[in-house]
C-alpha cells in the first residue's frame, strides 16, 4: 500500500504486509490509523505517523509534524527510536 501526498503527486510511504493486491482501503475518522483489506477477508490496520518519521529519518520538528500530521498532537514517536 502507498499513502500519496494528492496536491504534491508523489508517493509518501509505502507499506509492506499483504503480499498481493489489496480489495479496499478505509481510514479512520481521525486519520491516524487506515485499514486495508484483502480479498480473502484478512485487515491490516496501519499507524499513520511512523512512516512520516521514517521518510524524514528522524524525529520531527513541529512544524514539520503540524505540517504532515496537521489533525493529531505533536507526539513524534520516532525521537524514540
Amino acid at each position: 500500500m502507498i499513502v500519496w501526498d494528492v496536491p504534491g503527486g508523489r508517493p509518501r510511504a509505502t507499506f509492506a504486509g499483504h503480499g498481493g493486491r489489496i480489495a479496499g482501503v478505509a481510514l479512520s475518522p481521525d486519520a491516524r490509523t487506515a485499514y486495508s483489506a484483502r480479498f480473502d477477508g484478512t485487515v491490516i490496520a496501519w499507524d499513520l505517523a511512523g512512516p512520516a518519521c521514517a521518510v524524514a529519518g528522524r524525529a520531527l520538528t513541529r512544524a514539520e509534524w503540524e505540517e504532515a500530521l496537521p489533525e493529531r498532537d505533536y507526539a513524534p514517536a520516532c525521537a524514540r527510536r
